[in-house]
């Protein structure tokens, strides 16, 4: 046993003999311990004389041997399961669904009553919806709830709407709240003699004959005032029928109670409705003497939004016809200040300007002339007013008084000029103008230039119009200021 346990001696290295590379052998050889020859000493002289050559191989073979070569490579590489892609398990469905713990346990506890497979049974329907809304809300597009307000509902459907919730229902109109009288507020239980009630009644004539108001007022004052209240449905509505309803109130009360009875029977809030007496608006404020109304009246009543949009039409019915002041009837007289706003409805109406700013000279007139700017002023008055506008005029020698003129789109500029002229007063310094034989005189005498005339012209922007030009083409509005240059 104890030689058995020794360990083993260690083997010695060996030492290995030296190669010769000199052709002189060792001069003191190696001992060896046994009888081995020793290796003969070769003297190399060339290192390729170890490769032997293969002359027989031309280039034919070596080009097929690097083909057989490339093959064997792609095949290596095809076949390396390292190089290539992990190979992917596909993944295996459950068929039964697992539930948690406890419910394995109950199953596998489970009694042969019919009421524990019920339980059982439900419990898988319950997980079953469960795992199926889990998928669901994955498989649920995350996006934001919209910020967009929805539109708002026209004031036409919401009247439509209500009318056939009336006619559905056909509620009966709601009675008017009891009035709770004070018996001890009230004089009529009070019973005076024969004097007092004879003092009491001089006592009210007197104030009767005082007050001038009574003496213009019918002999039913003091009875009850009949309101006739008339609905007018919006415009738009197509199911809104007009209706009329009575009521009957006091001459010293107030309308906040006719509101609020009328807003209850057409089933709105008072604070939305409107009533209009003659075509003016009432407010609850009111009273029916406030109103000079003593026996009966008619009112029209409807919302808010209808009451705004006749307003609406009424106004843009306005300003597509406004109402044409009436003409003047006389002429001004010779002494009297002259206009501030002259008219100019064309070319041809210099004569009429001349006439009305003139009016010393319109008197020395022919009898033809006046005759011709009578008709034409009545021609002017006849037509309509929806195409003028207004411009102010100003020049270096009118400073600090411009002058406004009434014209048209289709007026020319040198008529805009003339009028100009005749109203500042400047009309006999620019004689051409107005009378093309007089224009341009030319002297006999020789030797001198004839004088250049004057050209006044209106000015608009830096830009100097010319007198044929429209004056609709400088795209003026109503009380712009223009300049004449030129004078």
């Amino acid at each position: 046993m104890e030689h058995a346990n020794k360990p083993r001696p260690r083997p010695k290295p060996r030492p290995k003999a030296k190669a010769l590379t000199d052709a002189e052998p060792s001069a003191t050889p190696e001992p060896s311990g046994s009888a081995r020859v020793a290796p003969i000493p070769v003297a190399i002289r060339d290192e390729d004389e170890h490769f032997i050559r293969n002359r027989k191989r031309t280039t034919a073979t070596w080009q097929r041997l690097k083909e057989i070569d490339n093959k064997t490579k792609v095949e290596l590489n095809d076949g390396d399961s390292d190089d290539g892609q992990p190979w992917r398990r596909k993944k295996k469905k459950m068929n039964g669904i697992v539930g948690p713990r406890w419910q394995r346990m109950l199953s596998e506890q489970r009694s042969d009553g019919s009421d524990d497979d019920g339980i059982l049974e439900m419990g898988e329907l319950v997980n079953e919806q469960e795992s199926h809304n889990r998928r669901s809300k994955g498989k649920e597009r995350s996006r934001s709830r919209s910020v967009t307000p929805p539109p708002s509902v026209p004031i036409q459907d919401i009247q439509r709407a209500r009318n056939l919730v009336r006619q559905a229902l056909e509620l009966p109109p709601r009675a008017l709240s009891p009035e709770f009288l004070d018996a001890d507020l009230s004089t009529d239980t009070i019973v005076l003699s024969s004097e007092l009630a004879n003092l009491a009644k001089s006592v009210q004539l007197q104030s009767l004959q005082l007050d001038p108001s009574h003496l213009t007022q019918p002999a039913s004052e003091r009875d009850a005032v009949k309101i006739t209240v008339k609905w007018q449905p919006h415009p738009k509505d197509p199911d809104g029928t007009e209706s009329v309803s009575a009521y009957m109130m006091n001459q010293d009360e107030s309308f906040h109670a006719l509101f609020e009875a009328v807003a209850d029977d057409y089933e709105m809030l008072p604070q939305h409705l409107i009533m209009t007496h003659k075509g003016k608006r009432l407010y609850s404020s009111a009273s029916p003497r406030a109103l000079s109304i003593w026996t009966e009246a008619e009112f029209v009543a409807c919302d808010n939004a209808t009451y705004e949009y006749q307003r609406a039409n009424n106004l843009a019915d306005n300003s597509r016809h406004p109402s044409v002041p009436p003409p003047p009837t006389s002429r001004t007289p010779s002494g009297s200040s002259k206009a501030e706003t002259v008219g100019i409805d064309s070319d041809d109406d210099d004569v009429f300007i001349v006439a009305a700013l003139q009016p010393a000279q319109q008197a020395q007139a022919p009898p033809q002339v006046l005759a011709q700017s009578q008709t034409q002023d009545s021609d002017a008055e006849s037509e309509a007013d929806s195409d003028k506008f207004k411009v102010v005029l100003q020049s270096s020698l009118t400073q600090g008084k411009p002058i406004t003129l009434t014209v048209r789109p289709t007026t020319k500029c040198g008529a805009i000029v003339k009028a100009f002229l005749k109203k500042a007063g400047f009309a006999d310094q620019y004689p051409h103008l107005f009378d093309d034989s007089a224009g341009n005189p030319t002297s006999k005498k020789k030797g001198r230039k004839p004088q250049a005339p004057k050209d006044p012209r209106i000015c608009i922007d830096g830009e100097k119009m010319s007198n044929d030009t429209p004056i609709g083409e400088a795209d003026l509005e109503d009380g712009d200021m223009i300049e004449v240059s030129g004078l």
